[in-house]
């Protein structure tokens, strides 16, 4: 039923609901690309890099030969996590932005295909009869379709968007983590080996 309603009502539609469709369309399939793409991004890397006695990140792995005192260490270090956490963060900006937009692309399209529902029903009457609620009832229902198609792509964009971004915050804590394990045992096996020369 409702998929025969789309299917007329693209078949009855101007450019601007035909446009406002497909511009939805493509919407979806971009928030599913990145939400889908990041999923796969976000697990890959917590297997590769948060397992215990994993390998860091190639940018964290350059920072960890740097020289210097424990707290030079640390700020770089540090950064080299914020600096990952961006990266992962890329393209999430995607599904935000389709979550916030699509509801009002299908509002416009339901807008405009009232007013011209409207226009046609209001030349019908004048002409031939009065119109009934049933009348106005079908077409203005057909038209009300495009809020729900804005909303079936907004609903799964802000849930992706949002899971994913807990998800990243969480890789990104557990990164600095480990960063901070890495260095509290490096630290300590380079005080460990000063005190084994002194002594010696």
């Amino acid at each position: 039923m409702v998929f025969e309603s789309i299917i007329e009502l693209w078949q009855n539609a101007d450019g601007v609901i035909r446009g406002c469709t497909l511009l939805l369309f493509v919407m979806s399939v971009l928030a599913w690309t990145v939400i889908l793409g990041r999923a796969w991004h976000y697990g890959c890397f917590s297997r590769q890099y948060l397992r215990p006695q994993g390998a860091m990140p190639s940018s964290i792995q350059r920072v960890q030969a740097f020289q210097g005192n424990a707290e030079q260490r640390h700020l770089t270090l540090q950064t080299a996590v914020d600096e990952e956490g961006l990266r992962l963060s890329g393209g999430l900006v995607i599904p935000a932005l389709v979550g916030s937009t699509a509801p009002f692309v299908g509002l416009l399209g339901t807008v405009w295909g009232i007013y011209l529902t409207m226009i046609k029903l209001s030349s019908q009457g004048s002409q031939e009869r009065l119109l009934t609620i049933a009348d106005v009832a079908g077409p203005v229902g057909e038209t009300l379709i495009m809020t729900a198609l804005g909303l079936a792509v907004a609903i799964p964009a802000v849930i992706g968007y949002n899971l994913l971004e807990k998800w990243r915050q969480r890789l990104v804590v557990q990164l600095a983590i480990q960063v901070n394990r890495w260095l509290v045992e490096e630290t300590y096996q380079s005080s460990h080996d000063e005190t084994q020369k002194v002594r010696a």
